[in-house]
């Protein structure tokens, strides 16, 4: 049972990636008016946190342990997912490249499912993942996550990505 669930966690996880493409930072440049463009041969800078665009937000700031610090190579894909008193994902983010310390924001912007309110508590997780594949883990995948729910449109907060927790 508890295999099946967190079969059914990855693969609502992974619908939810890709469902929301519209954070996705790979190689073009948004102007935020829902236009893009392909990006010039100027090298890529690190994203942004996203603007909020209706109501508050969780923001903060993402780092890596520092005895792993030196294997980020840039490359990798971060998602960030928040998640409602119930367990529900609400909100997701996926950015692309990646550099540390990131700060962060996620707000109504990024919600999942049209209608869904981004407010109340919530939890906050991210994964870096050298696949790029949300639905997939390896060993080498770092992981992070508030320890108790936080506050839409509270304080700051730190996620501290570590060794992915994999059960075996």
């Amino acid at each position: 049972m508890k295999r099946l669930s967190r079969a059914l966690v990855l693969f609502l996880v992974a619908a939810g990636f890709l469902a929301c493409n519209k954070n996705v930072h790979e190689g073009r440049e948004l102007d935020w008016s829902g236009n893009s463009s392909p990006a010039s041969s100027a090298p890529m800078k690190p994203p942004q946190p996203m603007p909020a665009t209706s109501g508050p937000a969780i923001q903060g700031v993402i780092r890596v342990v520092p005895e792993l610090a030196g294997k980020v190579t840039g490359t990798e894909t971060l998602f960030l997912m928040a998640k409602d008193a119930n367990g529900a994902l609400v909100a997701v983010q996926r950015i692309r490249p990646v550099s540390f310390p990131m700060e962060f924001q996620l707000s109504q912007a990024n919600v999942m499912m049209p209608g869904t309110k981004f407010e109340g508590t919530m939890t906050v997780s991210a994964r870096l993942d050298h696949d790029g594949d949300a639905g997939s883990t390896e060993d080498s995948d770092l992981e992070g996550g508030t320890e108790n729910p936080v506050s839409v449109g509270g304080p700051p907060v730190e996620i501290l990505l570590g060794p992915l927790l994999i059960e075996k």
